[in-house]
Formats: structure tokens, sequence, C-alpha cells
């Protein structure tokens, strides 16, 4: 894991956070990014694998609501 960006702006459907910093993995054929906001933890996740088609396969978890 590696930082990779910091000090992001990133709109969810929960609010809009301020000072984002992201973390990546990357493999051979998949990359990995959490995006991660103080006070909250991980916010965004993101997951992206190369595949035969097009388009890579991506799995993306984003923080709706807060109970």
């Amino acid at each position: 894991w590696k930082i990779v960006e910091v000090g992001l702006t990133l709109e969810t459907p929960y609010e809009t956070f301020e000072n984002v910093f992201v973390i990546e993995e990357v493999q051979d054929d998949y990359v990995n990014r959490k995006y991660f906001a103080e006070n909250y933890g991980d916010i965004k996740s993101e997951f992206l694998m190369e595949t035969d088609g097009e388009e890579p396969f991506t799995v993306t978890s984003v923080l709706e609501k807060m109970e």
C-alpha cells in the first residue's frame, strides 16, 4: 500500500469530505484504492481488475449513511 493522493475533496451520498487521502495497492492484474477522511476512516473503496473484456471489472463501496 502506498499513499497516492492527499488533500482530496470527495463527494459521497452522505456528505462531501475535505482533506481526504488515498492509499493504493497495485498488483499485476488489479488495483485496490481506499479513501480516508479524518474522524470517519474508510469512506470509499475501489477494486479494479483487468478482464478479457473492454472495461475492467470494478467493485466500489461508498459511505451512504451513519447510524
